[in-house]
This record gives structure tokens, sequence and C-alpha cells, in this order.
């Protein structure tokens, strides 16, 4: 909400309305800077194996999409006095959160491929245990980590 409060206000003030899609002003500052943070982010996506580059552009246009896209679409709708846009804040929204969790995941299945795995093994306690003071029953746990090979 900080694009559209206190950018959106301090350009509204200064620019005033805009029409239609245009409607907000924070795109005007906005767009042009995640266009250039996204170039800057080219050669990251390159080096990742495909598999991952690919999920996370799919994120970031889902993400993207939703917050300027759907947006500009409320702006029109604001903007020519169509009524409420609760609904197109809702599809907003979601995608919005549909893309940082898409994005979210690209990078967990990426840290698991390729950084550590983690195993569960179960086994008896042993006699040992038992014999100094530790009088758990059952099986016991340990947690071990493997490196990817």
């Amino acid at each position: 909400m900080i694009h559209e409060g206190l950018i959106g206000t301090g350009l509204t003030a200064y620019f005033g309305r805009g029409d239609g899609i245009l409607y907000v002003n924070w795109y005007k500052v906005y767009v042009p800077a995640v266009l250039l943070i996204g170039l800057l982010y080219v050669p990251f996506l390159l080096r990742l194996p495909r598999r991952y580059s690919l999920r996370l552009l799919l994120a970031g246009c889902l993400f993207l999409g939703s917050a300027i896209g759907v947006e500009m679409l409320e702006s029109y709708a604001v903007s020519h006095r169509l009524g409420n846009v609760g609904l197109l804040r809702l599809f907003e929204e979601t995608g919005e959160m549909l893309g940082v969790v898409l994005a979210t995941h690209a990078f967990l299945l990426y840290l698991c491929d390729s950084v550590a795995r983690f195993s569960l093994q179960f086994r008896e306690q042993s006699e040992t245990a038992s014999t100094l003071g530790m009088h758990a029953t059952g099986p016991s746990t340990s947690l071990r980590r493997e490196r990817p090979g």
C-alpha cells in the first residue's frame, strides 16, 4: 500500500489525477523502476537451471500482472465510475500472493535440490541409555544432514 498511499498521494498532488487506466499515478514511477530491476535480474535467471528460472519468471509475471495489470483495470473502473471494484481488488491481491507463493516454492525447490538434504531415522534405544538412568521407552530419533551426491 506504500505505492498507493505515500507515493501515490505525492504524485497525485504534483501531477493531478490521470484518466482511464492511468487514473492512478504511481505507475509513472514504479513501472520504469520494475523494468530496470527486472533487467538487472536477467543474468541471475540465466545462471539458474531452466527449471527454476522458468518458475521464477512465471511467479514474477503473475505478481506483476496482478499488481499492475489488474490495478489498471481498477483505475479504469474508478475513473469511469463503474461501481464497486472489490472483486477486482480480490483478483489483484490473490494474484500477487500466488506470485509470492510460486516464487517461494521455486526457491525452496532449488534449496532442496542443491544445498542439503535432511533425513529422519528411527532406531531402537540402546541398553546403554537405559543403564545410565534414561527411562525412555520406544524408538528414539536422530536427525542427520546429508550432502547431495
